[in-house]
């Protein structure tokens, strides 16, 4: 049994990792590198990606099919249009105390969130015992019940990847940081991964 070699299971939450990346100046990642590494470096056995879609977007239906025919598992969830609803400021004349309103009309965004479908995965695969170990690739603070609950109720190893190791990794939630530091995670960054990537 102990010569065995863990299941790996990696979990990346796309639209999340894409932004992080992007806000630290590069351009994207390299899938295909990515893809490679985790097989090679990680023996990941398996590796989800959850990413978004707006209806009729031929470009990203192109884009998810090359990731598909790498290898990677896809979850695509299709991108929701949230409206903005405009500020409205009451200002009052210094001089003649008129109160005058005004209205700032705000640009409605697009948004696909795919926690609950991540979070979903990595608990069924956790309860069916499908792997020993994961790597998921989101900092934020809402995935730590999650990570606590992996980790104290399934026993299972938890990895979790952000762009750029401290202090440059703003964008990893506190709550992580300090899972890492108490030792109940492990928190490793994309460093040189990075080196990979196309410079804005």
């Amino acid at each position: 049994m102990d010569n065995i070699t863990p299941r790996t299971f990696v979990f990346i939450d796309g639209e999340n990792i894409r932004n992080s990346v992007e806000s630290y100046g590069y351009k994207d990642l390299d899938y295909a590198k990515l893809y490679s590494w985790f097989k090679e470096k990680k023996n990941a056995n398996r590796i989800y990606i959850y990413v978004g879609i707006e209806n009729g977007d031929t470009k990203k239906e192109e884009q998810f099919a090359e990731l598909k025919a790498l290898g990677y598992t896809v979850s695509a969830k299709k991108v929701m249009l949230y409206k903005q609803k405009p500020l409205t400021y009451k200002i009052e004349c210094t001089n003649c105390h008129t109160i005058n309103q005004k209205i700032i009309t705000r640009n409605s965004k697009l948004k696909a969130n795919c926690d609950t479908e991540l979070t979903l995965d990595i608990i069924n695969g956790g309860v069916r015992k499908k792997y020993d170990k994961i790597i998921v690739f989101s900092g934020d603070g809402d995935f730590s019940i999650v990570y606590e609950y992996v980790v104290n109720e399934l026993k299972k190893e938890v990895t979790v990847y952000t762009p750029l190791g401290y202090p440059q990794s703003t964008r990893t939630s506190s709550k992580i940081k300090e899972m890492h530091k108490d030792k109940i995670i492990e928190l490793e960054d994309l460093g040189s991964l990075l080196l990979h990537y196309g410079i804005k």
